[in-house]
C-alpha cells in the first residue's frame, strides 16, 4: 500500500512538470522580464538662449526636454508658454512677438518642469543683415524701413512720394500700400523714393516728370511700382530727378533726366527706363551701339546728386559725370560744359580711391580705405567742414581725423558717425538740422551730444536722421511739412535728435 501510494504521487509529479512545461529534454525554459520605467522629465531648456528680437518682429523658441536616462528630445506638445515682463506676446508653439522695449522672461512649463530664457526687445529699426539704408530722407518727406521689413512714410506727399496710395500729407509714420515685409534699402530724391526687396527687384514712386521712376512713362506714382522684371539690384540711389544703380553683375545702370549729362551716356535726353552706363559710351548722335566690356562691369557704389553722379569701382577708384558749376565732379575746375560719361577722379596725378560715399545736393564725402574723411564741391554754408566758406573744385581733407564710418551729405549739411558710436554734424544749420540746439551754422565738425552709441546717420534737404545700436531711430531738423513723424506740422524746428515713435 505504502509503495503504490510513493508510485502514485510520482506520476502525479511528472505530470505536473509536464503541464508547466518541464521534465522534458525537447522543452524550453523562460525566465521572468521586468518592463524598465520610463524616463522621467528632469529639465527643459529653451533656444536661442537670452535672445534680442525688434519691437514688431517676432521668433520661433524651441524647447528641450532632458530625461532621468539622459536622454533629450525637442518638446512639440502639451506645453504652456508664458512671458513675463509685458514687452513680448507669446502665441501657440513657442512664437513670441516685440511688442515694446524691454526684457522680458519667457517661460515653457510641462506638468511640474518648467525652462526660461531672458528676451530683450530692441527698438523697431535695424539694419538687415546684407546692409541697406533704412531711412530715405528726401526734399521734405521721409520713409523709413523697420525691421519686420515694411515700409512707412511721413512729411510732403503732394506727387505721391510717401508711396501709401493718396497725395495727402502725412504727420506720423503711414504704412505703404505695398504691406510687403521684403523691402531692404531705401533712396529719396527731392519728391520721389527708390526702394529694393529682398528679391533683388526695383521700386519708385512719386514724381515721375522726368522718367526718374524708370518705369517707361513720365506719370506720377502714388504707389510702389516695379521697375523691369530684373532682380539683380543691389545699389540705388535717387538724386534730384534722376537715378542710379548698380547690379549684381557689376554693371551701373542710370535713368530719369539728362538736361547735364548726370545719366553719363553721352547724351543730354532723358532716359525713362534704366540704361547701362558705358565707360566707352556712343559717340552723340552714332547710329552704332556702343559695346560693353569687362571694364563696365566691375562697379560697386554710386550716388545721385542735383544733377551728376559719382560712381566707385570695386578697386575703389572713383569716377564722376554730369555737371560742375560748383566743382562737384571734384575735376579741379570748372568747366563750361557738362561731363556726359565717366571720368576718373585723380589728384596729383593718383587714382583717388573711396571706400564708401555720399552724394549731396551740390558736394560731396567721401571715407577713403584709411579712414580719412575727404570732401568736395559746394561750400557756402560750410558743408564741406573744413573751417571755412568757398567751394572746393578738389578733395580736401576734412580734419586729421582717421575713424570716420559712415557719412551722409544732405542739401546744404552733412551727417557722419565714428567708429566709436559719436555723432558729427556740420554745415547749414538754419532749420536745426545739425541737432545741437541751436539754428546756427558749423564750418567744422561738431559732436551732437555725448552718446556713443549712433550707428549710422541719414541727411536730407533740411532734416537728420541717426540710428541707435538699441534700434531706436531719432529725428531732428526741419518740420514744417511733418517729415519728421512726430504728429506735428510746424515752422518751429526740432533741434536736438528726438526719438522717433
Amino acid at each position: 500500500m505504502k509503495a503504490t501510494c510513493v508510485r502514485f504521487a510520482a506520476v502525479c509529479a511528472i505530470a505536473l512538470l509536464t503541464a508547466c512545461g518541464g521534465g522534458s529534454s525537447g522543452g524550453t525554459t523562460s525566465a521572468t522580464t521586468t518592463t524598465p520605467a520610463e524616463p522621467i522629465l528632469q529639465s527643459i531648456a529653451l533656444s536661442p538662449v537670452n535672445p534680442t528680437i525688434p519691437v514688431g518682429t517676432s521668433l520661433q523658441l524651441v524647447a528641450t526636454g532632458t530625461y532621468t536616462d539622459g536622454s533629450t528630445k525637442a518638446l512639440t506638445t502639451g506645453l504652456i508658454w508664458s512671458t513675463a515682463g509685458g514687452h513680448s506676446s507669446m502665441f501657440t508653439g513657442g512664437l513670441v512677438k516685440g511688442v515694446s522695449m524691454g526684457s522680458d522672461l519667457v517661460t515653457a512649463t510641462l506638468g511640474v518642469v518648467s525652462g526660461s530664457t531672458a528676451l530683450t526687445v530692441k527698438g523697431p529699426y535695424i539694419i538687415p543683415a546684407a546692409g541697406g539704408n533704412i531711412v530715405a530722407a528726401g526734399g521734405s518727406h521721409t520713409v523709413v524701413r523697420k525691421a519686420d521689413g515694411t515700409l512707412a512714410g511721413f512729411g510732403s506727399n503732394h506727387s505721391g512720394q510717401l508711396g501709401d496710395g493718396t497725395a495727402v500729407d502725412r504727420v506720423i509714420p503711414t504704412a505703404t500700400v505695398d504691406a510687403s515685409n521684403l523691402w531692404t534699402s531705401l533712396s529719396a530724391g527731392d519728391f520721389y523714393t527708390l526702394a529694393l526687396r529682398s528679391d533683388g527687384s526695383i521700386w519708385g514712386w512719386g514724381l515721375n516728370q522726368n522718367g526718374q521712376i524708370g518705369d517707361k512713362s513720365v506719370v506720377d506714382k502714388l504707389a510702389p511700382t516695379q521697375i523691369g522684371t530684373d532682380k539683380k539690384w543691389t545699389v540705388i540711389s535717387a538724386g534730384k530727378a534722376h537715378s542710379v544703380g548698380v547690379k549684381s553683375d557689376g554693371t551701373l545702370w542710370s535713368w530719369g533726366r539728362n538736361f547735364d549729362g548726370q545719366l553719363g551716356d553721352a547724351t543730354a535726353v532723358d532716359k525713362t527706363a534704366p540704361i547701362q552706363v558705358l565707360m566707352t559710351p556712343a559717340t552723340a548722335g552714332s547710329t552704332t551701339t556702343a559695346t560693353a566690356t569687362a571694364a563696365d562691369k566691375i562697379w560697386a557704389l554710386a550716388g545721385a546728386g542735383s544733377n551728376y553722379t559719382v560712381g566707385v569701382k570695386t578697386d575703389n577708384t572713383v569716377y564722376t559725370w554730369g555737371g560742375n558749376e560748383r566743382g562737384q565732379l571734384g575735376m579741379g575746375a570748372t568747366v563750361s560744359q557738362p561731363i556726359n560719361w565717366p571720368v576718373k577722379l585723380t589728384v596729383l596725378n593718383a587714382d583717388f580711391k573711396a571706400l564708401s560715399i555720399s552724394v549731396g545736393n551740390l558736394h560731396v564725402l567721401v571715407i577713403r580705405p584709411d579712414g580719412v574723411l575727404y570732401a568736395w564741391g559746394a561750400n557756402e554754408k560750410g558743408q564741406l567742414g573744413i573751417g571755412k566758406v568757398g567751394d572746393e573744385k578738389l578733395p580736401v581733407q576734412v580734419n586729421n581725423h582717421t575713424d570716420w564710418k559712415m557719412v551722409s551729405a544732405g542739401g546744404f549739411h552733412s551727417l557722419a558717425v565714428k567708429v566709436g558710436g559719436t555723432l558729427w554734424s556740420w554745415g547749414a544749420n538754419s532749420n536745426g538740422q545739425l541737432g545741437v540746439g541751436t539754428t546756427n551754422d558749423s564750418l567744422l565738425p561738431v559732436q551732437v551730444g555725448l552718446s556713443r552709441d549712433w550707428v549710422a546717420v541719414y541727411a536730407g534737404k533740411e532734416h537728420s536722421f541717426a540710428l541707435k545700436s538699441d534700434g531706436t531711430l531719432w529725428g531732428w531738423g526741419r518740420n514744417y511739412e511733418g517729415q519728421q513723424g512726430n504728429g506735428t506740422m510746424t515752422e518751429k524746428p526740432v533741434l536736438v535728435p528726438t526719438q522717433l515713435p
